[in-house]
């Protein structure tokens, strides 16, 4: 999924990763199973500097408490929502653009390690 943002706010470039895998989700023709998801932390939600988030307590996995407005809550949720739905080892990579901001951003998904 590429071209938007993984927070689900409003865009021009279309839907956010969260909205793009729940739509892939609820299709009857969805793969059955996964070896592994990939999530790569997009650029586009470098600009989004006061819509970062907060990553929840590690005991906190039901999608309806995460704040999928923000780049961290929408991670969570999709994290959860891949849980659910496979149960799969899940990689999240960061991209070869990289900035200060962009590094500062990689650093708060250090805790969704334990998710």
């Amino acid at each position: 999924m590429s071209g938007t943002a993984l927070a689900d706010i409003p865009s021009d470039k279309g839907k956010s990763y969260v909205s793009r895998l729940e739509d892939f989700l609820a299709k009857e023709d969805k793969a059955e199973s996964l070896d592994g998801f990939i999530l790569r932390l997009s650029t586009n939600d470098i600009r989004l500097t006061n819509g970062w988030g907060e990553v929840s307590e590690d005991s906190v996995m039901d999608v309806a408490d995460f704040n999928r407005a923000t780049t961290l809550g929408a991670t969570e949720t999709i994290i959860a929502e891949e849980k659910a739905a496979y149960d799969c080892p899940i990689y999240i990579y960061t991209n070869s653009y990289y900035n200060i901001v962009y590094g500062n951003l990689a650093a708060k998904f250090q805790p969704l390690v334990s998710k």
